[in-house]
């Protein structure tokens, strides 16, 4: 496996392997990859057009990441990668064409949330697919439902006109 590095200077920014951050990686700082419409993220820095916000944290790491998990390893045409007590990879595959997709939760003990990051493999555009997704396992997380109209704007609406906090 090669290792891709997105700074000039490694000490910097994090490896990438494979396009993935390793679980002890903190968060990467290209500014290409801002451009690219085919991703989500809650980390710190985001443009807002990527922008989700992180999963809060009720219990200890271990049980919220084993949680998280069992939403995640419950979702069809997903392969759970890597699972430990502070970081989740799982790769998507899409309905239609099978595209692949990095599913990446990491729980960060300084502010007791979990980051999340759903990014396409491949293209510029996810017809907000990955949005969908993140939306999808923190409804499962939270317990809720989201509501016929919601669902029915999430669908319709573009996904640039979505504002996260």
């Amino acid at each position: 496996s090669s290792t891709v590095m997105f700074d000039a200077d490694p000490s910097t920014g994090p490896t990438f392997v494979n396009g993935l951050m390793p679980p002890e990686a903190g968060p990467p700082e290209q500014s290409f990859y801002r451009v690219l419409l085919n991703h989500v993220s809650s980390r710190p820095g985001e443009w807002w057009i990527h922008r989700v916000a992180p999963f809060a944290v009720a219990g200890d790491s271990a049980s919220t990441l084993r949680r998280l998990e069992d939403i995640v390893g419950s979702m069809p045409r997903t392969d759970i990668v890597v699972a430990t007590e502070t970081y989740l990879h799982a790769v998507c595959r899409t309905r239609l064409l099978g595209f692949r997709d990095d599913l990446e939760f990491r729980y960060s003990p300084a502010e007791g949330v979990v980051h999340v990051r759903s990014a396409s493999r491949t293209g510029v555009f996810d017809f907000g697919v990955n949005r969908r997704r993140v939306e999808r396992v923190r409804r499962g997380f939270e317990g809720t439902r989201m509501s016929r109209s919601m669902a029915t704007c999430m669908r319709v609406l573009p996904r640039w006109t979505w504002r996260s906090k």
